[in-house]
């Protein structure tokens, strides 16, 4: 298929349907400046074509560009509102810019349309741990856990939750269960909440 659609796109006359296509396979196989070169050569030719609009906003999101990928994806939502990795993408880029409500309902969004990506519900327990409603986020990270048992990252976020609530022990106890999943996280952190683990031990008494 790539060597048809490089043949296409070197001798056949300009299609943007053609560059679209070429920016899609490419997104997948993860060459991500190909996808984004792709998709912009579609929109010089068509810049209504609305799969060129996602090829640019997914290859802009994945190549760690939220803020100018957000344009094109709140564009590209208009033709595939099914579609639960760009909500998800529209929801970091939201957040990247400071949209957290917009980032709220868009995480929700991806969530709905596919309720078994572990990912996904880390994804929308962390925004809702950025606007400080950590029992909400524990809720998020425990479903993710189940969906994930081994997901390091959602006990680490955990970890961080906790921590915000004061809550040292189960803190600690989370940054113990993300290591040991593969996620050992900062270092910092881990010193900073096993200081405040061991502050909050109350002291024992010292004889008669």
């Amino acid at each position: 298929a790539g060597i048809l659609l490089s043949t296409a796109m070197q001798l056949g006359p300009p299609n943007p349907a053609v560059f679209s296509l070429a920016g899609d396979i490419q997104n997948n196989q993860g060459n991500y400046p190909a996808a984004l070169t792709a998709g912009l050569r579609a929109l010089t030719l068509d810049s209504n074509d609305t799969s060129a609009v996602y090829v640019v906003g997914m290859a802009l999101s994945n190549s760690g560009q939220p803020q100018k990928a957000h344009p094109y994806l709140s564009r590209a939502l208009g033709a595939f509102s099914q579609e639960a990795p760009l909500w998800r993408m529209y929801g970091v880029s939201c957040s990247s810019i400071g949209k957290m409500d917009d980032a709220l309902l868009a995480f929700q969004k991806a969530v709905d349309l596919d309720p078994t990506n572990a990912g996904f519900v880390s994804d929308l327990g962390f925004t809702f741990f950025l606007q400080g409603r950590h029992e909400a986020a524990l809720a998020c990270y425990d479903r993710a856990i189940k969906i994930s048992p081994e997901m390091g990252l959602a006990y680490y976020n955990k970890a961080m939750a906790y921590h915000a609530m004061g809550e040292e022990g189960k803190a600690l106890d989370n940054l113990n269960r993300a290591r040991n999943a593969g996620y050992p996280g900062s270092p910092k952190f881990q010193a900073e909440v096993e200081k405040a683990a061991h502050q909050a031990v109350p002291a024992q008494p010292s004889g008669p």
